[in-house]
């Protein structure tokens, strides 16, 4: 009897297991058939295993003597501005704020956070007047901020009967526009139109993000380790994010460089969808993070693109991008002599080189996908098993962890916002705030992020020659199905993709499109970010894209790295709402009462292809118009008999 077929699954979980029993230094661009390389497999004992596990994790010494969560009072009261405990000057629309230790400033909108006197306490991190300004990005689909004083010992100047001073300076950075492009996040996200003449409103009673008592107690030993590499775990929805970014601000606290390494392909943290990448954070310019993944995209330090939102179709490539991730960081980051290598590292001329005497280890944040059964919770495996972790949080029991060390099971934590947001919400927020972004946070540089919400039809792209600015060609990944070179161009335009760093590669082709493309699809070893390629001019071999990333510091890496700009697409869509002006918008969240308009960027609207429009709107149906239908499930089980 012939055996069964080996069903999509189990061959991606064969790939897994191949990938990841190959030697350690396997660089991600190299490749090795996944037959021979699974015959190297070998299991490791039950017992070799548990006492593997147990070398890696070090001892905890006595808690931190400064604890990034104020003491616990059960009398503790809401903030109310008056006469008597606050002060605005509209001069520097700037807000001085005078807070007991027994009370609890509860703050939305978007604001700048500044310690006059004393020390406060802000979603584990703890600030001082020599702390930089924190910002705060606090919608109405994400919980409110809650502010605490720490009690002081000596008291004066100012407002002398209160423990700590805050200054809280009125912020515009642009995402407050998000809804003129977007509605997912509501008419008026951080209530602006409330908090004229300031950008942001104390309240007397929200859904603030409390932490639980569970949690502060882990932070704070995970404070005092000697070399913290902290792996958090956990199903959809248990709090990975939040909790990272509370042992992130944490570390800040005590350490000037704190790394984040983001492995949800899905749901990033500080950056757009469709990468696996590493970030450094430095408190001289940042003492913490406050606000939703849309409001905080950054230029990772290193990066792969893996071009979907899930490693469902390339689970080794994801586990060779992590992997190479995780011996950058090792080799370059993890232990330091001084300041000014770490600087160097970021692409930052450091002011001094001054050495210290012992070594310095730099503490390491990985937050991991919500794909925790099968093959999912084998890729975060593979992960925990090349991090080598000190600490592991899993925020829901699974199985196959009982032999970690120090592992927590926090509880859950009740969301009682007014408006939500789900997944693939968020998702569109990330592309669409990413996208419209002028100017994104580099690592230990003191640049402020800004945005600009005009139409993404109306803005001036820029136009880049094939053959000079994109020497390193372009790929598409074959996620889902392969794309027919006749119709790269027309898969890749008006679609998004990668700027990525790579070696170009000798072609002997003489149209330069062809010579592009023949690149290959081989991932590069470095991306810095999206670009939406608007248009392509065929006839004058170039592209017009959009893209937040700056120039200058494209071209200082590649003149310093040796290497030329390339692009690889894959599978991320682009929303919906990026294809509209104002007028489609208007039409389309129904904010026109009088007849809808005809055209849409000068096309007649009924022509635009891949569009779906209301009924009441648009009368003709679209090319395309009907939601895409993808099955996965294509072999029944009936049909593997």
């Amino acid at each position: 009897m012939a055996d069964a077929p080996m069903s999509a699954l189990a061959m991606r979980r064969a790939r897994l297991a191949a990938a990841t029993a190959g030697e350690e230094g396997t660089d991600v661009n190299e490749g090795t058939e996944p037959s021979n390389r699974a015959k190297k497999m070998r299991a490791r004992p039950a017992a070799e295993e548990k006492e593997h596990l147990a070398r890696s994790f070090s001892p905890l010494p006595t808690p931190p003597q400064h604890s990034p969560f104020p003491p616990s009072s059960p009398h503790r009261s809401v903030y109310t501005p008056t006469t008597s405990n606050s002060q605005w000057d509209p001069a520097t629309r700037s807000m001085q704020c005078a807070l007991q230790a027994t009370e609890i400033l509860l703050l939305r909108g978007l604001a700048l956070l500044r310690v006059v006197r004393g020390s406060i306490y802000c979603a584990g991190a703890r600030l001082t007047p020599s702390s930089a300004c924190m910002r705060i990005y606090a919608p109405e689909v994400y919980p409110a901020a809650a502010i605490y004083a720490a009690p002081a010992s000596e008291k004066g100047g100012a407002f002398p009967e209160h423990d700590a001073v805050l200054c809280i300076t009125a912020s515009s950075p642009g995402i407050e526009r998000i809804a003129s492009v977007c509605p997912l996040a509501g008419p008026d996200p951080f209530l602006q139109s409330t908090a004229a003449p300031r950008t942001f409103t104390i309240l007397a009673d929200a859904d603030a993000f409390i932490v639980p008592q569970e949690w502060r107690a882990c932070i704070d030993e995970i404070q005092c380790a000697s070399t913290p590499k902290v792996l958090v775990r956990g199903p959809k929805n248990a709090g990975k994010s939040s909790l990272a970014k509370l042992l992130l601000n944490a570390l800040l606290s005590t350490h000037r460089f704190v790394a984040f390494l983001d492995l949800d392909m899905g749901q990033p943290e500080f950056g757009p969808p469709g990468f696996v990448a590493l970030h450094v954070f430095d408190a001289h310019q940042e003492p913490g993070v406050f606000g939703p993944a849309w409001c905080l995209a950054r230029v990772p330090l290193r990066a792969h693109f893996l071009g979907d939102i899930s490693p469902r179709e390339e689970p080794a490539q994801y586990s060779a991008s992590v992997a190479a991730l995780l011996r950058y960081f090792s080799t370059e980051l993890h232990i330091y002599k001084d300041e000014s290598q770490v600087l160097r590292c970021l692409h930052v001329e450091p002011s001094s080189t001054k050495t210290q005497r012992t070594p310095t280890t730099m503490p390491l944040i990985v937050n991991t996908h919500g794909w925790s059964k099968g093959l999912g919770a084998d890729l975060v495996d593979a992960a925990a098993r090349a991090l080598g972790p000190s600490h592991v949080f899993a925020l829901a029991e699974q199985a196959g962890l009982c032999a970690w060390h120090d592992t927590v099971y926090a509880r859950e934590i009740q969301d009682t916002r007014r408006r939500t947001v789900n997944a693939a919400e968020v998702r569109q927020l990330d592309l669409l705030a990413y996208l419209h972004a002028t100017q994104l946070p580099r690592p230990a540089m003191c640049i402020a992020p800004c945005w600009d919400f005009t139409p993404l039809l109306e803005r001036r792209p820029y136009v880049v020659d094939l053959r000079t600015g994109l020497a390193g060609g372009i790929s598409i990944l074959p996620l889902g199905a392969p794309v027919v070179e006749r119709f790269a161009l027309l898969a890749l335009n008006g679609s998004l993709a990668a700027l990525v760093a790579r070696t170009p590669a000798r072609s002997t082709h003489s149209d330069p499109w062809r010579a592009a493309l023949s690149q290959g699809t081989t991932l590069p070893s470095h991306a810095f970010g999206l670009v939406l390629l608007r248009s392509i001019d065929e006839q004058r071999g170039a592209l017009h894209m959009l893209t937040p990333l700056s120039p200058d510091m494209l071209a200082a890496y590649l003149d310093a790295e040796c290497t030329s700009l390339g692009l690889v697409k894959g599978a991320l869509e682009l929303p919906i709402w990026a294809s509209l002006d104002q007028q489609a918008y208007a039409d389309a969240v129904q904010q026109r009462p009088t007849e809808p308009g005809q055209l849409l960027a000068g096309v007649p609207r009924y022509q635009v292809p891949y569009l779906a429009w209301p009924t009441e709107l648009l009368a003709q149906g679209a090319i395309g118009a009907r939601p895409r239908k993808v099955r996965r499930n294509v072999m029944r089980r009936a049909h593997a008999k």
